[in-house]
């Protein structure tokens, strides 16, 4: 299994782990991420989870990412998107694996993982801290769901090549 494959694979196993208690980003991916860089924090996972949902993914699968805004990876998504750029990491041509920043109302909002092409305008993409659903928060709905989303919205980042 290729890597690209391993993380798709490994997003997909993750579907429908939520926070607990609801509405507290109280999640494993919080408890992964935040306990050894902020120690001094008294609630580490009190803080946004989309991005270290994805720092995990890559980093279970054997792809660390690079020190973005932490050693295990990155939380914040304007200072990924910061780094993609800076980089040279943001490209046209998605591949499953790949990292998308939701680009809603014109800034860096959130983050998944593409999956695949689901049309000329949509594409495929498993995201932590979202709604299943189309009516919850798209960028903050404590789950980790699949989801059909615009390429107009869409920033892709590549890592893995």
């Amino acid at each position: 299994m290729t890597t690209r494959e391993k993380i798709v694979d490994m997003a997909r196993q993750e579907i429908g782990i939520s926070e607990n208690p609801p509405k507290s980003n109280k999640v494993k991916y919080n408890d992964w991420f935040y306990p050894t860089l902020h120690p001094y924090h008294k609630s580490p996972a009190n803080w946004p989870w989309c991005g270290t949902f994805v720092s995990y993914v890559y980093s279970f699968c054997g792809w660390g990412l690079d020190t973005i805004d932490y050693d295990s990876g990155f939380c914040s998504v304007p200072n990924l998107l910061k780094w993609a750029k800076k980089n040279n990491k943001v490209t046209d041509d998605p591949k499953p694996g790949d990292i998308v920043v939701f680009m809603w109302g014109g800034k860096p909002t959130h983050v998944g993982l593409f999956v695949s092409k689901h049309s000329e305008n949509q594409f495929i993409s498993i995201e932590g801290n979202t709604s299943a659903t189309e009516t919850g928060s798209q960028d903050n709905g404590g789950e980790v769901a699949i989801k059909r989303r615009f390429y107009s919205d869409a920033v892709f980042i590549n890592v893995i090549d």
